[in-house]
């Protein structure tokens, strides 16, 4: 492995690993915070099993594309038109199973809330994570590009003339 991609594998592996890293370090932290504005356990239980059904329809809205994606886009390094089609049709499929399955947990949101919360009280905790499956599986699929073409600039934001 040349020195320059060891150097590229180690940016990557610090950044996104990085950023990773803060995204799941910051509810830790945060955790002292929101007991302490949370009236009681019960409530901290359902903010936890909202993330966790998020968490959980984001991945099966994105049916293991994104690594399909990943594995294709480099498949013809040259060929810009194949890049955009493969990146462009695991976008079309993923925002349809995302919108299939987020619009089918806010149309069956009382009976998953009775089963999750043993309560149709939250159903609309439950219409929420629906729509935020639908938001977040589209998130993925557009920053993959991204991170794939290493512009990290891009990807955390920063491309308006600032300098890393």
């Amino acid at each position: 492995m040349s020195n320059n991609r060891l150097k590229l594998l180690l940016e990557n592996f610090l950044f996104y690993g990085g950023l990773t890293a803060l995204t799941k370090a910051f509810p830790l932290i945060m955790l002292p915070i929101v007991t302490r504005l949370l009236p009681n356990a019960s409530s901290y239980g359902i903010a936890d099993m909202f993330n966790i059904v998020s968490s959980f329809g984001v991945q099966i809205a994105i049916l293991g594309i994104y690594d399909a994606m990943f594995r294709e886009f480099f498949e013809y390094k040259e060929d810009e038109n194949y890049k955009k089609k493969v990146t462009s049709t695991a976008f079309v499929i993923v925002t349809i199973s995302s919108i299939i399955l987020g619009l089918s947990i806010c149309i069956f949101s009382e009976p998953i809330s009775k089963v999750l919360y043993d309560t149709s009280k939250y159903s609309y905790i439950v219409i929420i994570s629906g729509f935020l499956i639908i938001f977040n599986s589209i998130q993925v699929i557009i920053q993959a590009p991204t991170r794939m073409n290493n512009q990290r600039k891009i990807f955390f934001g920063l491309d308006w003339g600032l300098q890393l």
